[in-house]
């Protein structure tokens, strides 16, 4: 959206909207891909013979749990606001046409 030489105006480019629903498809994507890398936790071995090893492990298959589920949830949103970009674009693609036909149609008359 642009400033409009008019007050409280703007002018709204379809394409440009479009386009950032398509960058956040894309984000999307890479996110969704990270919470699936990220959702099991590492095996509690790599704390060795230490002797909080489970309390360690235990910790970090919380971590990593709540992680993945932030990630899943931004995955989905991210998803969600590039979806509804992609309708507004869509929906101001139409009224342009539509605008422009009914002048097109009054000019003829």
């Amino acid at each position: 959206m642009t400033a409009d030489s008019r007050p409280n105006a703007v002018s709204v480019q379809p394409d440009l909207l479009l386009g950032a629903a398509q960058e956040l498809g894309l984000s999307s994507a890479d996110i969704r891909q990270v919470h699936t890398d990220t959702e099991s936790a590492p095996p509690s071995a790599i704390f060795g013979a230490l002797v909080e090893a489970a309390e360690l492990a235990q910790a970090l298959a919380d971590s990593v749990t709540i992680a993945s589920t932030d990630l899943g949830t931004s995955a989905g949103r991210t998803e969600h606001i590039g979806g509804l970009l992609a309708a507004g674009s869509r929906a101001y693609a139409d009224l342009d046409r539509n605008t422009a036909g009914m002048i097109d149609g009054g000019l003829a008359a």
